[in-house]
């Protein structure tokens, strides 16, 4: 994402680190008022709507209770323990990420 932001490309590469780059601080001074602005109104709306936060992060490296958490979270119960749900939720986490093994 960021050399797409950076060279309005998807395969051009920098000629040297882009923190080397005179406007790097200011980039990321502007993206990160950007982000914080973003998560703002998304924090202000879910105090309307019915929101779940979750992270990438959480799906890659424990993503058993994250996404137990979401299907308790769309279906509006406290857990899915005993259920088709979370059977097929175990199934499926328990095949790991075989996509990136092709």
């Amino acid at each position: 994402m960021l050399g797409l932001l950076m060279t309005q490309s998807h395969s051009v590469e920098p000629k040297r680190p882009w923190n080397e780059y005179p406007l790097w601080e200011k980039f990321v001074d502007v993206m990160l008022d950007n982000f914080k602005r973003y998560q703002d109104v998304l924090v202000k709306l879910s105090a309307k709507t019915p929101t779940f936060f979750i992270s990438y992060e959480q799906l890659i490296t424990n993503p058993e209770p994250a996404v137990r958490d979401l299907f308790c979270f769309l279906l509006g119960v406290k857990t899915i323990e005993g259920t088709l749900v979370e059977h097929m939720v175990k199934k499926v986490v328990s095949k790991g990420n075989t996509d990136s093994k092709k």
